[in-house]
């Protein structure tokens, strides 16, 4: 199964350069306000950084101005450098985020820059200039660490179309801080929303009166709600409640108010992308966290479906220690072994 995540991963980010490098790339550039982003992208590695005794810090400033950049693409970098900075790190070590207003000469609104600093080996200085080269891992081929080599590279790429700048500094023995810097945009924001820092996080999660937290999952294979089943056998606290396509599913989420949804994409009618939607329309379900559990495993379906509003995004077949990491982050249920 970690082969096969990995040569999807390879696949992944191949299609992704190709689609850069033949100029097929697009991008939406409007006002972001980085901290929601910066904590939900924390929020997501924080399992995998604790599987690895690495720990994850938060110091950006919620008072600084929106970048102009592109939303998903933002995430999707901010994603990569704190992947690396969590997978090249060592045990004890730890993480921090960043960010700060640069006085800059050249554009008029400012430059913001976001720095991701780790407490890991550092790089080489004989390998620090080969840092963004395509499918070179700096040595690291024959580790235990799994990577593709593309990953700076393909960051490198999108910053650049984006309008940004990017680099690092390394101190081999203490630890490597890579920095994206963007645009200041300069749309006017309403009172407290760069201070939200409670955006992209996962709400609290709301146990039923007998003190079990329900998950609906929205499928129409009946295999995989069977599969699902096996799941959650193994949780302690946790009820399962199934509906095999999205309208009963929504129905079902306004009568039971569920502490999470699992909701598959492709749906036999309504779509799970305007099923998501309705639940964040209707009052009584606005509030409940819905992840995406389906086939689309490429980059851009994933920044899809994050930019809609799911709370995460799993793909199919699913790695179920991370689906049920998904579940205990958003239900607080554990495992009964």
């Amino acid at each position: 199964m970690r082969s096969g995540q990995h040569l999807l991963n390879l696949i992944g980010d191949v299609l992704e350069l190709s689609k850069i490098e033949a100029g097929h790339a697009n991008f939406t550039i409007e006002d972001v306000v980085a901290p929601p982003l910066i904590a939900e992208c924390v929020d997501m590695l924080k399992e995998r950084a604790y599987e690895v005794d690495v720990t994850l810090i938060d110091n950006s400033d919620a008072d600084l101005p929106p970048l102009a950049t592109d939303r998903g693409r933002f995430r999707q970098i901010m994603l990569n450098l704190l992947s690396n900075a969590v997978k090249y790190n060592r045990a004890g070590g730890s993480v921090t985020v960043a960010t700060r207003l640069l006085n800059d000469t050249v554009h008029d609104t400012g430059m913001v820059r976001v720095s991701v600093a780790d407490t890991g080996e550092g790089i080489p200085l004989e390998r620090q200039g080969q840092i963004f080269q395509a499918f070179n891992r700096l040595g690291r081929e024959g580790s235990e660490i799994e990577g593709t080599g593309i990953g700076l590279y393909l960051t490198n790429r999108l910053v650049e179309q984006l309008g940004g700048a990017i680099g690092f500094e390394s101190i081999p023995g203490q630890g490597t801080t890579f920095w994206v810097d963007f645009p200041a945009g300069g749309a006017p924001r309403e009172p407290g929303a760069a201070g939200d820092r409670t955006a992209g996080r996962a709400p609290a999660p709301v146990a039923d009166e007998d003190g079990y937290f329900t998950v609906l999952y929205v499928e129409d294979n009946p295999l995989h709600r069977l599969l699902m089943e096996e799941v959650f056998a193994d949780l302690t606290k946790a009820r399962l409640v199934t509906a095999n396509d999205a309208e009963s599913g929504i129905e079902m989420a306004a009568a039971l108010r569920p502490a999470l949804i699992l909701m598959d994409i492709d749906l036999p009618g309504m779509s799970g992308f305007e099923a998501r939607k309705r639940l964040a329309d209707t009052r009584d379900t606005a509030g409940i966290p819905v992840v995406a559990l389906t086939a689309g495993a490429a980059d851009y379906d994933r920044q899809r479906g994050l930019d809609a509003g799911f709370g995460d995004y799993l793909t199919k077949p699913f790695d179920i220690e991370r689906l049920l990491g998904v579940i205990e982050r958003f239900t607080s249920v554990k495992r009964t072994n």
